[in-house]
Order: structure tokens, then C-alpha cells, then sequence
């Protein structure tokens, strides 16, 4: 099938590994930026965004310095993903009516968030690690307030698997190429509810 179905990935993140990945993700920084301002365009004033899959929180923290008018929260299954995400926003910006960036233990087929509680979900470089693809899109979806987004970055094979998995949610989904340092090596889906 193409989708990664073991978990024996969540070691790597975990402890050191979280510490090795969070160095070496730097290499993703013009990623994270193209894809942090497209989110806080499509975020309305004092909007509500979700990082599914957060890591050491970059895309969370280039949301709170792009739109700190936004509740930010950050969503990881490893402790450690979760302290480097959290010291990471607790230096980020935020205006006096919002509440500080917040990053929570999850995992993305059971999301700790209440129904209709973000105007864009953001999964990036995440859900190709999903053991339940389909049980992950129904919990983006479940969290998704009406007229929200779900963005994914997706390496060109998983993102088919993805694209497939968002449309059997009822989504509509535009696919277009993300790039990386130079090349179309990444693909971003932006999925919406048929109005």
C-alpha cells in the first residue's frame, strides 16, 4: 500500500532523538515559512489553529509571530517533541486578548480537543507515521470548525495514500507542489468541506 503501518518510528522521536530531529529539521525553515503565512492568511481574526504531528514546534511557533491574534496549539505523541514545542512557543508573541501557544500529548487518531475547535489543522511531515490514516483524517475533521481548513505536507507517495484518505472523509481536497530547496519534492493538500 505505500503507507507506513509499524510504530517502531515514535523510538526515533523520542529522548535524544527528539533532540537529533529537532537539529536537523532546520533544513525545512523556508518550508515552514511558506507554509506558516499561507495558514495565517486563511486563519480569520483571533482564529484557532492546530499542528497535528507538532515536533519541536516550528509551524506553531511561525503561526504565534505571524498572528499573534491566534490560539495556537501544538499536538505531539512524544514527551520530549512536546518540551522542545513548548519552550519553543513560550517565546513566541501573543496579543494581549489571546492565550498564549499551548502544546499537548496526543496522538492523531485521538485527539485531546473538543469538536469544532480549530479554523485550520495542519498535519506536515506527519502522517505517512499514522497507523490509522483513515482514523487520523476522521479526528482532523472532528476537531475542523465549519468553513475551516486541513493543510498537509506530504512527501510525494504518502500525500496519495493522504489524498485518498481526506476525500473518503467527504473533503475536497487541491493538491499542489511544495517546494524545498529548489525542487517539488513535497506536496500540500488543502482540504475543505463541500459547502
Amino acid at each position: 500500500m505505500g503507507h507506513r503501518r509499524d510504530h517502531e518510528w515514535l523510538e526515533t522521536f523520542e529522548g535524544d532523538g527528539a533532540d537529533r530531529y529537532a537539529e536537523h529539521a532546520r533544513w525545512m525553515g523556508g518550508m515552514h515559512e511558506r507554509t506558516a503565512r499561507r495558514i495565517a492568511e486563511a486563519l480569520p481574526r483571533g482564529g484557532r489553529y492546530v499542528d497535528v504531528g507538532t515536533g519541536p514546534g516550528a509551524l506553531p511557533a511561525a503561526i504565534a509571530a505571524l498572528r499573534p491574534d491566534a490560539g495556537v496549539t501544538g499536538v505531539d505523541p512524544s514527551e520530549r517533541m512536546v518540551e522542545l514545542a513548548q519552550a519553543r512557543l513560550a517565546v513566541a508573541p501573543v496579543a494581549p486578548v489571546a492565550e498564549p501557544g499551548r502544546v499537548v500529548r496526543g496522538d492523531a487518531a485521538h485527539l485531546p480537543l473538543p469538536d469544532a475547535s480549530a479554523d485550520v489543522v495542519s498535519a506536515v511531515l506527519t502522517m505517512h507515521h499514522w497507523p490509522d490514516l483513515d482514523g487520523g483524517v476522521a479526528e482532523l475533521t472532528r476537531v475542523l470548525a465549519p468553513g475551516g481548513a486541513i493543510v498537509v505536507v506530504e512527501m510525494r507517495g504518502p500525500s496519495r495514500h493522504v489524498a485518498r484518505a481526506l476525500r473518503r472523509a467527504g473533503l475536497i481536497v487541491v493538491r499542489r507542489n511544495a517546494w524545498v530547496m529548489g525542487l517539488p519534492a513535497l506536496v500540500r493538500l488543502t482540504a475543505h468541506r463541500p459547502v
